[in-house]
């Protein structure tokens, strides 16, 4: 389990970066031989000012996944309403579960007019497969289940299929590649040129090649702007009336200090939409221009703690913050009712396989104080608890500062311990300087990962507690109080990945969730929707819920991004061009010519001993 984590955070995207951003991009003349569609005017968004880089395993901020996602889409984005595929169409398994197979999705061409194949999505995937000196693949803990090495084992069936081959029943292996814990699909052509097995890419500015409807233009570090052209290609997230492509013929997102300053922005006119924190709903609907976009999302946040250090290792102590947090006063008041209670399966409860039968942990103030009395903690002269010796216990919770509602959800945490006599501090940071939090692994602070449909992955990684340290995942760590729990899960995540009966499989989970929901590995908070608002006045074809403007894992609904235009399109002063024609890659020899091929890459890759999963999700 550990290497597992640290293997999926770890490469979670060292390769996806280094493929992209290394090479600015060379947008081809387009072909007069094309269909012709039309784009205008300029679409002006806004996001704090956190572009620390363009490599997913460098990043601590939110904002870099939304261009990085949509230039190099999910595999598959586990939503509310169940997974949505993305880059990948569909993947499948043999009757005995030994070979697994994945389709790309058709219609992908990168904006350099390279048409996307199944040569990258096996390139990719060895890759994922494969240890450097900088970090693991994803992957790695699992290439012993290979049939020979990963590029004897991974291979192309034909110029859309790729194939992986095992020598045992694997049955995460296609919710693994094919959804969003090992996102992005990469060109192989750019990439191929770039990866270097010693050297860990830098922030990757620049100009970078994409496959979805954007891809960005010409960064540098420190820009207050960050501009995205149209992919001159068609793609199947483009609007078929507008020939496959979007009708804007530029996005502009302004990089303003923090997300408090989004809404005066809007009610101003200067931007056109934005993420907006929910307690500036009520007052932007004051503005009759402005509407409200709202989704249900699965990311979850939580509390994580260092799960092997003293108090925290103690079951007693983490049901205590359990019961002390009151979860439903943190929706209302700090997410203005916009979004949902999590429970302690660390799962959303519309999940097919939710354990319903799991612990719960209702607010109760005085079964907290109870907890921490059973376990020796002492009340001092002020108010507050003193470790058994009598040592002060003031525990740090650590936020990003740059995300308003989450701030106010922690600033709430924290007056809540301290009734519970518990002299919690409150630490909003910058979220660039949040894995320093992170590495040190002796802090507890908040943390978001998409919990969504389908959730194995999710839990048999490790991504539901904290054990990183600077120097690396920490030895023998444990994130249950006893050795004998920790076996059992242990056992029960080894019996789920080798199961090919359904309803197993569906038992194994239903066990790990009633594990985790026992013991608490951290503390699951809130399920925040997904809230955008934007001008009618000047953009149109947002869409409404259930649909939604982003997707889980700070991925912009590629569709959306693509289809919503100009509110005055009929009467704009539209440029209308040909139609590009792709062009197939000079060293691809998987590529059938006149083929709609295309590929995914499900690629994740990460420092390993650098960042443990530590994917912003909000």
């Amino acid at each position: 389990m550990v290497t597992r984590k640290a293997a999926y955070a770890l490469l979670f995207g060292v390769l996806l970066a280094v493929m992209s951003g290394l090479a600015p991009a060379v947008v081809p003349a387009a072909s007069s031989s094309g269909s012709s569609y039309s784009q205008s005017g300029t679409l002006i968004l806004a996001e704090p000012n956190c572009i620390d880089s363009f490599t997913q395993f460098l990043t601590a901020c939110n904002p870099p996944w939304y261009y990085l996602q949509d230039m190099f889409p999910d595999n598959g984005v586990p939503t509310a309403l169940g997974l949505v595929h993305v880059a990948v169409q569909s993947y499948w398994t043999s009757t005995n579960g030994t070979i697994w197979y994945f389709r790309v999705t058709p219609g992908m061409t990168w904006s350099d007019g390279v048409q996307a194949n199944a040569t990258d999505l096996s390139w990719s995937i060895q890759q994922m497969y494969s240890s450097f000196s900088w970090g693991a693949g994803s992957l790695v803990p699992y290439a012993s289940l290979l049939r020979g090495t990963p590029q004897q084992a991974v291979v192309p069936v034909n110029s859309s299929v790729v194939e992986v081959k095992l020598t045992r029943p694997f049955s995460l292996l296609g919710s693994i590649i094919g959804s969003e814990n090992t996102p992005n699909f990469t060109p192989y052509h750019i990439w191929k040129n770039w990866i270097n097995a010693t050297t860990a890419p830098g922030n990757l500015f620049g100009t970078l090649v994409g496959v979805g409807p954007y891809y960005v233009s010409n960064y540098h570090q420190g820009d207050q702007q960050l501009v995205m052209l149209p992919n001159p290609y068609p793609t199947p997230w483009g609007s078929p009336a507008n020939g496959g492509h979007p009708y804007f013929k530029q996005i502009v997102t302004e990089l303003v200090p923090s997300s408090a300053s989004l809404a005066d922005l809007l009610l101003s006119g200067q931007i056109d939409a934005a993420p907006v924190a929910p307690s500036d709903v009520a007052g932007l609907l004051s503005n009759q221009n402005i509407k409200i976009a709202t989704a249900s999302g699965t990311g979850l946040w939580y509390i994580e703690f260092p799960a092997t250090h003293y108090p925290y290792n103690m079951t007693a102590f983490r049901h205590a913050l359990a019961y002390a947090i009151n979860t439903q006063t943190l929706v209302k008041s700090a997410l203005a009712g916009y979004g949902t209670t999590a429970n302690a399966a660390f799962i959303p409860s519309t999940s097919p396989e939710f354990n319903s039968s799991v612990p719960t942990y209702s607010y109760n103030m005085s079964t907290a104080q109870q907890l921490l009395t059973s376990i020796g903690f002492k009340m001092g002269s002020g108010g507050f608890y003193t470790l058994p010796n009598g040592t002060a216990f003031q525990p740090p919770i650590y936020v990003p500062a740059e995300q308003t509602p989450i701030v106010l959800a922690g600033t709430l945490v924290v007056q809540e311990l301290q009734q519970a006599g518990i002299d919690a501090q409150l630490r909003p940071i910058a979220g660039a300087t949040m894995a320093s939090v992170w590495y040190k692994g002796v802090n507890m602070y908040f943390e978001n990962q998409n919990f969504g449909y389908p959730n194995s992955e999710l839990l048999t990684d490790g991504s539901f507690y904290s054990y990183f340290l600077a120097s690396g995942p920490e030895p023998g760590q444990q994130p249950f109080a006893s050795a004998s729990t920790g076996s059992e899960y242990n056992s029960t995540v080894a019996a789920l990945e080798a199961s090919t009966n359904p309803q197993q499989t569906t038992t194994y989970e239903k066990n790990i969730q009633g594990l985790l929901a026992s013991y608490l590995p951290s503390i699951p908070l809130f399920y925040p929707d997904f809230i955008w608002a934007y001008n009618s006045q000047k953009v149109a074809g947002w869409p409404q819920s259930p649909g939604s403007f982003e997707l889980p894992g700070l991925v912009w609904n590629l569709t959306a991004l693509a289809t919503i235009r100009p509110a005055n399109l009929s009467t704009a002063a539209t440029t209308t061009v040909a139609s590009s024609t792709p062009t197939s890659s000079s060293t691809d020899s998987y590529l059938v010519a006149g083929a709609a091929a295309v590929v995914v890459v499900a690629v994740v890759a990460a420092v390993a001993a650098t960042v443990l999963r530590k994917k912003p999700k909000t």
